[in-house]
């Protein structure tokens, strides 16, 4: 669908998650991790999504690298998340994946230290997973979203109808990383560079 065919009374800004940078950090990680793993609920429609599209990413043959195996064990309940890191190293992950799911986010921080008192390296999906032993994140750039809906917003009080307005799909994220992290882990990797319209 065009970004302009929409309900004449809405208009918004659409912020894709980074899946770029996401297996950007992960395939950059050196020691390189063979296999990543990532826990998510696959009756949300949205990591489903992204664990189908961060699986192409991480396939080797058409970017000339090996191939990084995305391992994934599935969950229904908020409460099954931690458990599920033990289910990821019994299947030998390198590294993990936090993607964005509702399920997993209502238990992030107990998730994200199971994860690193596994000893594995995290790359998260919000800064603030820096502070529970994620090793970096991608994560939506927040403030370029919310001044692309204030700029909307002024053309909208400015007297422009919404059914005018088209969509906006803006991709910018942020990149952070936990140096201290990458130095208990032994791990060293060269960040992808934000993407800030």
């Amino acid at each position: 669908k065009a970004l302009d065919d929409h309900l004449p009374w809405v208009t918004a800004v659409g912020t894709p998650p980074p899946l770029v940078a996401v297996a950007s950090l992960l395939r950059g990680l050196e020691p390189r991790p063979t296999k990543v793993g990532v826990v998510y609920n696959p009756r949300e429609p949205g990591p489903k999504s992204q664990v189908a599209q961060m699986r192409l990413l991480l396939a080797g043959p058409r970017l000339q690298q090996p191939e990084v195996e995305l391992v994934t064990v599935e969950i229904d309940q908020p409460q099954d998340s931690v458990p599920a890191v033990a289910q990821l190293l019994a299947k030998g992950v390198g590294a993990v994946w936090k993607v964005g799911d509702a399920t997993v986010v209502r238990v992030a921080e107990d998730y994200c230290r199971a994860v690193s008192a596994a000893g594995l390296p995290l790359i998260g999906d919000h800064e603030s997973q820096l502070a529970w032993g994620a090793l970096a994140t991608a994560s939506i750039d927040f403030k370029a979203a919310g001044r692309e809906a204030g700029r909307i917003a002024a053309l909208v009080l400015d007297g422009q109808t919404v059914d005018c307005i088209p969509m906006q799909r803006l991709d910018a994220w942020t990149i952070e990383v936990n140096p201290a992290r990458a130095q208990e882990l032994g791990v060293g990797f060269a960040p992808p560079q934000a993407n800030n319209p």
